[in-house]
């Protein structure tokens, strides 16, 4: 936390001008104040009735919170654009936590007290399609004065000038509070951010001059006004920032601890039961798809099985295409390199090598079907001849019978 060191108000405070007329008739009551406040000591800030307290609060609490109500009701006290910037800045100090003065009847010297200082201010004017800019920068209001006091008179800095020096600072954020949470983030490194929404609400009701209470509350039935004053006023104050530096950056009363912790209890339900019932649907899904798995696992193996009857095929073709192919040299011994031609010999022959089979274990074989053509005896009565006489019978396979009468 830091001490306010010094208040800046400049070019703000004119009311009761023809609005057609503003801009040429404007001449501010507060051309340039700065109030020291850093004596060591409280500060009071007396002004005459109609001198701009109540103005003088109202941007200088604009500046601390940026509350958008406070905004319309110094509109109209603004400088007109195109006569320069409004200026409202606060010089905060930061004592070194490990500086102890003792008491002393010496008069504080208020030009050289120690600890680092750091400056926020806004500029505007009464145009309302320009949205004010807040600033910050640490040192002091000298590092960029907004006007200049020569002893006789004073002179606004120029407003370009003044945005390049500012900006030129160590520090210095200028126009980068892209939301009142912004704002208030920063400014609760020097006040508590809590007490100065205290003061926007006491100075909206009218605050003094409509004889607003700071503390409004009302006892309840049966309580005593010191019982209702400790309940409304000094418990809220002791609860404040319960968790210290345990808590986060939004998490400052009591009852915001319990509803961060509470909502993420809340949310966490609201997760279970939201991927509880995603998983549900997706078991549903998977239970529709099993009898679609179980077709395609079976098409599956029918496809190995099938991709296996083709690879042994593809062996009996080379093979029998290699050892088997009539005018080669690597036709098998025994087979006829070529067919002899006909002519005279005994057509039979022809038929009968057709259909000579091949197996592994029986050797050279002859269809009953070419038997049948051969003898003109039909097949039926050749395989009870058979049976009769015990000669035994083998099946040939289909794809070497094929290969057989392709040959």
């Amino acid at each position: 936390m830091g001490l306010i060191s010094r208040v800046e108000v400049t070019n703000y405070l004119t009311e009761g001008i023809n609005v057609h007329r503003r801009s040429a008739d404007w001449k501010p009551m507060l051309t340039g104040i700065t109030l020291r406040m850093d004596s060591g000591k409280s500060a009071l800030v007396n002004i005459t009735n109609g001198g701009g307290k109540t103005s003088l609060v109202e941007i200088l609490l604009f500046l601390l919170s940026r509350d958008s109500r406070l905004l319309k009701k110094i509109r109209e006290k603004v400088a007109p654009k195109g006569r320069g910037f409004t200026h409202a800045r606060i010089e905060f100090r930061a004592p070194p936590e490990d500086n102890y003065s003792a008491p002393s009847l010496l008069e504080i010297d208020s030009l050289n007290l120690p600890g680092e200082t750091h400056v926020v201010g806004v500029v505007l004017n009464d145009d309302i399609n320009d949205p004010p800019i807040l600033y910050s920068y640490s040192g002091t209001l000298e590092d960029s004065p907004c006007y200049i006091f020569d002893g006789k008179s004073l002179t606004p800095v120029p407003d370009a000038e003044f945005i390049a020096k500012t900006k030129s600072l160590r520090g210095c954020k200028w126009n980068k509070f892209t939301s009142r949470r912004e704002w208030e983030d920063h400014i609760r490194l020097f006040l508590p951010v809590e007490v100065i929404r205290r003061n926007v609400v006491y100075q909206l009701k009218g605050s003094d001059d409509k004889n607003a209470s700071f503390f409004d509350f009302t006892p309840k039935g049966g309580e005593s006004y010191d019982s209702a004053f400790f309940r409304s006023v000094i418990a809220p104050d002791l609860l404040n920032n319960l968790l210290s530096t345990f808590s986060d950056e939004d998490e400052t009363a009591v009852e915001d601890t319990l509803l961060k912790s509470l909502s993420r209890i809340v949310d966490a339900d609201r997760e279970i039961a939201r991927k509880g019932q995603h998983l549900a649907i997706r078991e549903s899904g998977i239970a529709k798809l099993e009898p679609i798995l179980e077709v395609g696992t079976t098409a599956e193996n029918l496809k190995r099985q099938r991709d296996t009857t083709l690879r042994d095929l593809r062996k009996d073709v080379v093979f029998l295409w290699h050892f088997g192919l009539q005018g080669e040299s690597t036709t098998i011994p025994g087979l006829p390199r070529k067919l002899p031609k006909m002519g005279d010999q005994d057509p039979r022959i022809l038929v009968a090598l057709k259909g000579m089979v091949i197996t592994r274990d029986e050797g050279i074989l002859l269809l009953d079907k070419t038997l049948s053509e051969l003898s003109g005896v039909d097949v039926g009565t050749l395989s009870k001849y058979a049976e009769r006489k015990q000669i035994p019978l083998h099946s040939v396979n289909r794809k070497l019978l094929i290969l057989c009468v392709f040959l």
